[in-house]
């Protein structure tokens, strides 16, 4: 028979949510009326003038690149309108709160039980041209619970071609193709691939409706360069606004999501979904009992990877993500363990070798730069936040429950390092040079974890 850490590996694997990264789709119901200061009512499909006076009605849009905010249309081409200045018919807002609770149900997953305490929040319309584009990036948590993107698209006459949006999870990705291409509506496109390579299919609906895209805000995603015509998008922020970050829903939140499910003619679904939990809940209990009959000899404690990122801000029992959340609440579930979440922040300083200069172009250029890992040019710290189930956030320090980062590291179930060499930081910064001390980089990297262990033991290995 397999050894516990092996049957636990297993039993976590069978543990989801149910729910998405992302999502796509279209919108049901009438297209809104909107007006923008400045500009007017706005006829949809838009017409050929509203669309300049669109573009002319607003500002280049800028990006955040660690604590600023950056204009450099290399990085992203794109013209934004203050959400202050959009009004719509008070239809939409009916129309928004149904789009908004099937999204986060589809996101949520059957551990979503506070679909219901999700708001969309308008922050931006964006337009982009012909040239307007966004590499790779990653969306900032804009206000307390925002923990999602909704994007809707707005029919354009003519429509567009190109500004294809293609959103990551580790080695998942879904592609959102709204372009008015010659395939005829309602056509299934590959958007390069079958699926079997983890791209999603889209199909591409008729052009005077609303279309949507929405996914966790930590999920990379890369809109491509708008070919021709013109993109018109209303992007909200998805915000939690009844679940504190601290609140714990077990599987008992399952069972009430699933019956509802059932009541909203979704039964089959749902006690499929029951079942599938019920038999990965019992295969992960099994495992943790094997863990105790092993003794005290055996690895004291267990550090799984998160599969999301989080923030200080964001990381908490309330508020995690997909199947995050399904697995904690899952160990939750579990008497014998006692459960925690633990956020490693690691800072690395190093030197660089490249020469001052006041140009972005430069900086931006140095920050791709190697840093200097020899001769004693660079050094790093390691900082611990532990979230405890009970009482929330417990410290900013290393050292909580006497554990250190060689430990955590050696107790990762499946050995995954937790900052591997070619690992890419989450955040850059360069430092020219000062007349004292030449150029350095600062890396930082974060990482999330729930780590666990037996109640009847401590996690402390002598």
């Amino acid at each position: 028979m397999a050894d516990w850490k092996e049957r636990l590996k297993v039993a976590l694997g069978g543990v989801t949510s149910g729910g998405k990264f992302a999502v796509t789709g279209t919108v049901d119901g009438p297209l809104p009326e909107i007006a923008i200061r400045g500009v007017g009512k706005l006829a949809l499909p838009i017409d050929a003038g509203q669309a300049e006076d669109l573009v002319f009605a607003g500002m280049p849009a800028p990006f955040g690149k660690g604590s600023k905010t950056v204009l450099n249309p290399a990085v992203r081409k794109a013209i934004q309108i203050e959400a202050a200045r959009v009004r719509f018919s008070q239809d939409w807002d009916a129309t928004l709160r149904r789009l908004t609770a099937d999204v986060a149900a589809a996101l949520l997953g059957v551990y979503g039980g506070a679909a219901a305490g999700v708001e969309a929040r308008l922050y931006k319309l964006l337009v982009y041209e012909r040239g307007g584009h966004f590499r790779p990036h990653r969306d900032t948590e804009k206000e307390p619970g925002m923990f999602g993107s909704l994007l809707i698209q707005l029919p354009v006459a003519g429509g567009h071609n190109g500004g294809r949006l293609s959103v990551h999870l580790q080695q998942e990705q879904v592609l959102w193709d709204t372009a008015a291409a010659a395939t005829p509506p309602g056509a299934v496109v590959t958007s390069g691939g079958s699926g079997s390579d983890g791209a999603s299919a889209a199909v591409k609906p008729p052009a005077a409706v609303l279309q949507y895209a929405a996914f966790y805000a930590d999920c990379e995603h890369e809109l491509s360069e708008v070919e021709s015509g013109l993109r018109v998008v209303l992007a909200y922020n998805l915000v939690r606004t009844q679940v504190g970050a601290n609140t714990v829903a077990t599987a008992a939140s399952a069972t009430a999501t699933a019956a509802s499910e059932a009541a909203a003619g979704r039964a089959a679904e749902a006690e499929a979904a029951a079942a599938s939990r019920g038999a990965a809940l019992r295969a992960l209990a099994e495992a943790v009992r094997a863990w105790e009959a092993a003794g005290e000899d055996s690895q004291s404690l267990v550090a799984l990877p998160l599969a999301h990122k989080y923030t200080e801000a964001s990381l908490g029992f309330g508020a995690l993500k997909g199947d995050d959340g399904a697995k904690v609440r899952a160990l939750l579930d579990c008497p014998e363990l006692e459960v925690h979440l633990l956020l490693v922040d690691k800072t690395v300083y190093g030197g660089c070798d490249h020469y001052y200069s006041d140009s972005d172009e430069y900086e931006e250029a140095a920050e791709t730069a190697p840093m200097i890992k020899d001769d004693g040019c660079w050094d790093w710290e390691v900082n611990f936040i532990w979230h405890s189930p009970q009482s929330g956030r417990l410290g900013a320090h290393v050292g909580d429950f006497g554990l250190g980062m060689k430990l955590i590291q050696n107790s990762v179930l499946g050995g995954e390092q937790l900052f591997p060499e070619d690992r890419q930081p989450d955040q850059k910064k360069y430092e020219p040079y000062t007349g004292n001390e030449g150029p350095s980089l600062t890396y930082w990297y974060r990482r999330a974890l729930v780590v666990v262990w037996p109640r009847s033991r401590s996690p402390i290995d002598d």
